[in-house]
């Protein structure tokens, strides 16, 4: 009897004979030229270890894309003219191979710190089990088999479900279209008639479970009908997310994680909130029930719960028993940047630039701050106001005083405050004191512009900035 998830697949190619060892069998799904199927390699995947591939990296769109346009041509049309068109068996035994992995004293014949996620597990076999049953007919069944096998694929290289057809998986694919069709197509997201139709999909007997998130979103950064950040309306609609029985949504549940992980702190924009289901709690359990509902969100799809993830691996108020097979800090901030979500690229930078001052040797110092610099000008590519700022910092410090004028200003568009700082004590009042306009050439000095920065500094929330503001203008007996 087969024991791996791929050798219980190759029984099935081999039974259509669609492939007669294990070694075409392989040769035939990877199809990748940059993998010598030889020797210890072909043992390697049928022992469910997949070497690195880089269209198993969701980095790689493009080569992703390649991957999946192969399996549902080429590949689809040869598997169909063996099964006579009859894919049932096929789903089938996706099922029967991820079922392995349920077993929960599974441990990877060779890469034993390998963690297979029990959550994600279940929710690709019950994805499986529906597609076996009430497979669609035509032309879409094509794209149904290439993206199946290549969720799989994923999770037995990974241990948890990709992002890029998570949404599919967790059910949510129904509820993804009725929304675009009923808020985006109509309306947008940011306007009055728009907000109007998230609520009435989040608010009727059988909620749109994507809506819901939105309407969370729409309370948690006071956008909703109120105006107001309502923390206790943002919960209970998350809540609801992530417990609908008929569709999981990881983005809620990253979300929900993050309330549950960050109630009350003090550097938070939760620090005030009230929220009695979680107010009741000690701040061991809390915690505790963050890491459980962000494991889920992370393992079902949601690479950016992997940001709060790392904070949880280092925290001493959770118990190393609740901690077992997670990976390390660094590794889940790298899943997470590699998704581009911008706070773990700053907090990569963080890392990075911290091991720089504390390296021994030049060439380390050298290599970590090249990789702190790479982490955070790729935040600032994807416009997040702090990188920017700080990566202004930088090229001052280093003499370019033009190039970084430019990025401060960028930064102070987006309303940051440090950067509106910057751009007072730097360039601005040396302009103004000394009539000298060189520092921000070819701007001239707009004074509408200048005051409205020091209102920024002095209503900031940042009582560093406000002190610092008030002090700058006092030594330049500056007045508004």
């Amino acid at each position: 009897m087969a024991d791996t998830f791929m050798q219980v697949l190759f029984q099935y190619f081999n039974s259509i004979n669609a492939a007669k060892s294990f070694k075409s069998f392989a040769s035939m799904i990877f199809n990748d030229e940059a993998l010598p199927l030889e020797g210890r390699y072909v043992d390697d995947i049928k022992h469910d270890t997949i070497p690195y591939l880089d269209w198993l990296d969701e980095n790689n769109k493009n080569v992703i894309s390649n991957k999946i346009d192969y399996y549902q041509t080429d590949l689809f049309e040869m598997v169909k003219i063996h099964n006579s068109g009859n894919f049932k068996p096929f789903f089938e035994t996706l099922k029967e191979g991820l079922e392995i992995f349920l077993d929960e004293k599974y441990v990877h014949p060779r890469k034993k710190s390998l963690y297979y996620s029990k959550e994600a597990v279940s929710r690709l076999c019950k994805h499986f089990d529906f597609q076996a049953n009430y497979i669609t007919i035509g032309k879409k069944q094509n794209e149904i088999f290439a993206y199946s096998l290549y969720t799989s694929l994923y999770f037995v290289s990974k241990g948890y479900i990709c992002q890029q057809y998570s949404e599919i998986v967790n059910g949510l694919e129904l509820d993804r279209e009725e929304f675009n069709a009923e808020v985006l197509s109509k309306y947008g997201c940011s306007g009055r008639p728009g907000v109007y139709a998230i609520y009435n999909l989040a608010d009727r007997e059988t909620p749109n479970v994507v809506a819901l998130y939105e309407a969370a979103e729409l309370e948690y950064y006071g956008k909703g009908f109120s105006k107001n950040p309502d923390y206790q309306k943002a919960y209970d609609y998350y809540k609801k997310a992530v417990e609908n029985p008929r569709a999981y949504n990881p983005l809620a549940g990253w979300s929900l994680g993050y309330m549950f992980y960050y109630y009350k702190n003090p550097k938070k924009e939760l620090k005030d909130a009230y929220i009695p289901g979680i107010d009741s709690m000690t701040v061991t359990d809390r915690k505790a029930r963050s890491l459980q509902i962000l494991k889920m969100s992370f393992n079902c799809g949601c690479p950016a719960a992997a940001n709060v993830i790392s904070a949880i691996v280092d925290d001493d108020d959770v118990p190393d028993i609740y901690k077992c097979n997670l990976k390390t800090s660094e590794e889940y901030l790298i899943i997470a940047a590699n998704s581009n979500y911008v706070y773990a690229k700053n907090n990569l930078f963080n890392l990075y630039e911290n091991r720089a001052l504390k390296a021994e040797s030049t060439e380390k110092k050298r290599e970590l701050t090249e990789k702190a610099y790479s982490y955070l000008k790729e935040s600032v590519d994807l416009g997040e106001p702090w990188a920017i700022n700080k990566y202004a910092s930088h090229l001052f410090d280093i003499g370019s005083i033009d190039t970084a004028f430019s990025y401060y200003k960028k930064a102070a568009y987006k309303l940051n405050d440090w950067a509106s700082y910057n751009l007072l004590e730097k360039y601005y009042f040396p302009s103004i004191i000394k009539n000298d306009t060189s520092l921000i050439y070819p701007d001239s000095i707009d004074m509408d512009f200048v005051n409205l920065l020091v209102n920024r500094c002095l209503a900031s929330k940042n009582p560093k900035i406000k002190n610092k503001t008030e002090k700058l203008l006092k030594d330049n007996d500056y007045g508004i």
